[in-house]
Parts: C-alpha cells; sequence; structure tokens
C-alpha cells in the first residue's frame, strides 16, 4: 500500500466516515477549528423562533447547536 492510500484511509475515518479514535479526533478538530465560523453564519442569519432551520453537513454539530439556540425547529444531514 502507498503512503497516498494510506493517508486517504486515515483521513476518511478522520473526517468523511468518522469512526474510532481518529474519528473522535477528527470531530474535535472540527469543532474547535469551525466553531467560530459556524457560530457567525447562525448570527448572520439571524433564525428566528418560528423558523426551521436545515443544517447539511454540520459535522460535530456546533452551527446545528447554535442554531437550536435560536429556533424551535432544527434539522441536521449528514453523509456519515
Amino acid at each position: 500500500m502507498d503512503g497516498e492510500s494510506i493517508t486517504r484511509r486515515l483521513l476518511t475515518k478522520a473526517f468523511d466516515q468518522p469512526s474510532g479514535l481518529l474519528g473522535c479526533l477528527g470531530s474535535h478538530l472540527m469543532a474547535c477549528g469551525n466553531a467560530a465560523t459556524e457560530r457567525h453564519a447562525v448570527a448572520l442569519a439571524a433564525p428566528a423562533e418560528q423558523d426551521v432551520v436545515l443544517v447539511i453537513g454540520p459535522g460535530p454539530g456546533i452551527g446545528l447547536t447554535a442554531a437550536a439556540g435560536r429556533s424551535a425547529h432544527v434539522i441536521g444531514i449528514d453523509r456519515s
């Protein structure tokens, strides 16, 4: 197995289809790295309590949680 193949498998386990220790690490890295941007996006969208919010690809759920703090109806869809 070549280096590129190993790297691809590790990245898949960490971010694309998270599982095991690598999945936990990937989730933590995404949550820390994207938290401010996700919260800012929700603030800009300014959903009201009666709005329905759809978050596509919520990852570890930082934006989903931020939206849930403003809207009573939040839906998250993630392929993984």
